[in-house]
């Protein structure tokens, strides 16, 4: 779980999340299965870098970047992951500020009398 922070002070304009994309393929061939998983990798990179923006309001934070990293297997027969073959992107977005609601509702609801 990550952590949720509001200094206090000046603001910025959006809040922020680290997201981690975690890619998983299969693949019995062991020459072809890590292309796979870069093929599949660089795909989904390229489609946010052409389209950063997510439903109008979730953009890519561009200054940040994307991280990719592909798990590679060592040479140890019991480490092996084959025939499946793992990687994981990390990626920064800007989200819109959470507005804080205002307590007036919290005082009305004060006031009524209870049973």
């Amino acid at each position: 779980m990550g952590g949720d922070t509001q200094p206090e002070g000046e603001r910025e304009p959006y809040a922020t999340a680290v997201v981690r994309t975690v890619f998983c393929v299969y693949c019995e061939d062991e020459q072809e299965g890590s292309m796979y998983l870069l093929n599949l990798m660089e795909r989904l990179r390229v489609a946010l870098l052409e389209e950063p923006l997510i439903g109008g309001q979730f953009e890519l934070d561009l200054t940040a970047g994307l991280e990719g990293m592909p798990y590679v297997d060592n040479a140890n027969a019991a480490d092996r992951s084959a025939p499946y073959y793992l990687g994981e992107m990390i990626s920064t977005w800007k989200l819109p500020r959470i507005k804080r609601k205002d307590c007036k509702s919290c005082l009305k609801m004060q006031q009524i009398p209870l049973k």
